[in-house]
């Protein structure tokens, strides 16, 4: 089990150290926005490219140059959208020039010389691709018309190194100040800097190819293989920069959401990667909410009452411990572990059948958001037996900090006795082993009867669950993920019995676990909806 809880040198614990200045923040906002825009805006591009413009673009869908017009001529509407994303990277290329300009760490020395070789390629290539999509539709067409290709083929000798040749070197260039002016920042390394130079090194050769002189130019087949290829580097370059720059603004925590996935074995790779993705969890922050639904059954709740001093800095600001006793000093701490039955999206009906059935662990503090006064849990860490449940999880859900045990069980046998174990391996889920009996009698120890009044006060305290709250600092914001579970605290059966975790320990101080279970639950998870907070 990984000492994730604990401080460590250089991270935070829970609450935020000093916020960012508001300059700085904006500074890495606007970087993070152009990010997302040059993403979007060149993907695109790359799109239109192959559905809309290669039939007309040399080397491209054909190499007769009456088939190239002929498509231009009776498609000009396709052919005239087909560049219109190629015109707006234009202006986002600029855009970034200028985040980079306003990101602090980056020299002024390489950023603004950027910024003015971007607009020398605009120059270039806005004026060539405009005529392409205006003079050159109607050469086109009356070429087509005539039947005399002539005039059409001596404009596209004279157009294309305007548009994919002098622009593409230009922005290869750009690119090389790009990747020096974010490699002064500290936060890429070597591989970055490999990477670039391949990126970069084959858009220029596919660039400078196109204008050399025509003996020693490169095939055309050849140059639109080498865009091809180039820009798809470009794309993962675009991403791995995003990624970095969102791990630099959302960095580990040692509890929440983002706490650090770690392979339970050494050999998955691929969940490492994307459980870990800042760039897919916020892609996946942007798509709407579903339903899910699961018919969970044998719920083991362990519950503890501790120093609320001990638990409040893993609250992100501005969560707030839900404090009992009569003098406020004690907080609830709660881990339950239950049967998924079927978990799935609603929508899926009948096929949920054919959905898994994990073990899930949810480790649970309570509180309150002050902005809004609503109470609910925040979720400490979680773990799910399931590594594709756990990855998706932590994708498209802003507040379940999930984790994968390498083993998870449990096991309840005729003469009621329970037992329940998560072994989490080398990953970072929490560990447990539990071995309890049903019991008949409610009674709670001595420390709790000085908070609840009796056992159904308790049930009745940390049963009701309809809301898991979770703050994103970076966006100032809170999310509130609301849950139907409609649990009769009649059905509530105690147990007794032994509780083992180091987990646990760290955080309640090896305090005395109050466990009961739930037969069965009919889990609902709504739909999760997200409200701005006032900055600290």
């Amino acid at each position: 089990m990984n000492d994730y809880l604990l401080t460590q040198p250089g991270t935070m614990r829970g609450r935020q150290t000093k916020p960012r200045t508001k300059q700085k923040r904006h500074s890495l906002n606007f970087l993070e926005w152009m990010l997302y825009l040059t993403i979007g805006i060149h993907g695109l591009a790359m799109i239109t490219m192959v559905t809309l413009l290669m039939s007309g673009i040399p080397g491209g869908g054909s190499l007769d140059v009456m088939e190239r017009a002929t498509y231009i001529a009776h498609h000009p509407t396709l052919w005239r959208l087909g560049w219109l994303p190629w015109q707006m990277t234009a202006f986002v290329n600029l855009l970034f020039a200028v985040a980079l300009i306003r990101t602090k760490k980056c020299s002024k020395w390489i950023t603004v010389p950027i910024f003015f070789v971007t607009l020398m390629a605009i120059s270039i290539e806005q004026p060539a691709e405009w005529s392409w999509v205006t003079n050159g539709v109607q050469i086109a067409q009356q070429a087509v018309e005539t039947g005399d290709i002539s005039a059409y083929f001596a404009y596209e000798t004279q157009i294309f190194p305007n548009v994919s040749g002098w622009p593409a070197f230009i922005y290869g260039v750009v690119a090389i100040g790009w990747t020096i002016a974010l490699f002064q920042t500290g936060l890429f390394g070597r591989k970055f800097i490999l990477f670039s130079t391949v990126t970069w090194g084959v858009l220029i050769t596919t660039a400078g190819g196109l204008l050399l002189p025509a003996p020693y130019k490169l095939a055309d087949w050849l140059i639109s293989g080498g865009n091809a290829v180039g820009f798809t580097l470009m794309m993962v370059w675009f991403v791995w920069v995003t990624e970095v720059v969102l791990q630099h603004r959302r960095p580990n925590h040692p509890a929440g959401k983002y706490q650090a996935w770690k392979a339970p074995r050494s050999f998955m790779c691929l969940p490492f990667i994307t459980a870990n993705s800042r760039f897919l969890q916020t892609m996946g922050s942007w798509l709407p909410s579903l339903a899910y639904v699961s018919d969970i059954k044998h719920v083991v709740y362990a519950n503890y009452l501790v120093k609320a001093a001990d638990v409040e800095e893993m609250l992100p600001y501005p969560l707030q411990l839900q404090r009992l006793g009569a003098d406020k000093t004690y907080a609830m701490f709660t881990h339950l572990t239950y049967q998924h039955g079927n978990f799935a999206p609603k929508f899926l009906g009948r096929l949920r059948k054919w959905m898994p059935s994990p073990i899930q662990s949810n480790w649970r503090l309570y509180v309150i958001d002050p902005t809004t006064g609503r109470r609910g849990v925040y979720f400490v860490t979680t773990a799910i037996s399931n590594s594709l449940n756990a990855v998706l999880a932590r994708t498209l859900s802003q507040g379940v900090p999930m984790h994968t045990p390498d083993a998870a069980a449990i096991n309840v046998t005729n003469d009621d006795q329970l037992t329940v174990t998560l072994d989490p391996g080398k990953s970072a889920s929490p560990d447990l082993k539990m071995q309890l009996t049903l019991q008949s009698e409610q009674k709670l120890p001595e420390l709790w009867q000085t908070v609840f009044p009796t056992y159904d006060a308790m049930l009745s305290y940390c049963v009701p669950q309809d809301i898991a709250i979770s703050v994103q600092p970076w966006a100032e914001q809170i999310t509130f993920q609301e849950i139907e579970l409609n649990i009769d605290t009649a059905i509530c059966q105690p147990l007794s019995g032994t509780v083992e975790s180091k987990t646990a320990a760290q955080i309640t101080h090896n305090a005395e676990a109050v466990c009961f279970y739930v037969p069965h639950v009919d889990f609902l998870f709504t739909t999760e909806k997200s409200i701005a907070f006032p900055a600290p």
